[in-house]
């Protein structure tokens, strides 16, 4: 049943998402979600910070701080809590208009117009690949060795972290090895 009042529109779980509130449907059945403003200006201006400004976690999280924007559920916003909300799909899909329950996809007022929603998608891609933490291989992602390929961070025993080529290291009898790659 619940199933299927949220494919006629209604909310039916128990917490409304970040940036949206439950309101009375306006037939008098069941409930509805609608953008809470003040939840919602925190996920634009998420948006204008993280994507557009391309700020760090970190600067969002003290600027949604400074400017009094608070976190579902907690006093104040942290690189963390900032990373976990703007990296998942779920947020952003919600944010752009469209709220799952179950698998079943519930339209609901957007927070984000659709070019900002797409922005926002492209820097999650773009994010998995660069905006992590490279712990001592700051390099990784953009050294290349001589073969072309990217070099892979490593660290045996007491040494400081070098970049190697993944093939340098295969067998010595092996015809792929790349013995003109070089550490570095």
């Amino acid at each position: 049943g619940r199933i299927n009042a949220a494919g006629e529109g209604r909310f039916v779980a128990s917490t409304p998402p970040f940036g949206y509130q439950v309101v009375p449907a306006p037939d008098g059945r069941g409930k509805r979600l609608a953008v809470q403003e003040e939840a919602a200006r925190t996920i634009r201006c998420m948006y204008e910070q993280l994507v557009v400004l391309g700020q760090s976690q970190q600067a969002v999280a003290d600027h949604l701080n400074a400017a009094n924007h608070r976190p579902p559920g907690s006093a104040r916003w942290t690189a963390e809590s900032v990373g976990r909300w703007a990296r998942r799909r779920g947020p952003l899909m919600t944010a752009s208009g469209v709220w799952r329950f179950s698998g079943t996809a519930v339209s609901i007022p957007a927070v984000l117009t659709p070019e900002q929603a797409a922005n926002w998608s492209r820097w999650q891609d773009g994010g998995r690949r660069t905006q992590h933490s490279r712990g001592p291989y700051m390099l990784s992602g953009f050294l290349y060795m001589a073969c072309g390929r990217n070099a892979m961070g490593r660290t045996a025993g007491s040494q400081r972290p070098t970049y190697s080529c993944r093939e340098h290291y295969l067998p010595r009898s092996d015809p792929g090895r790349h013995d003109s790659c070089q550490n570095v």
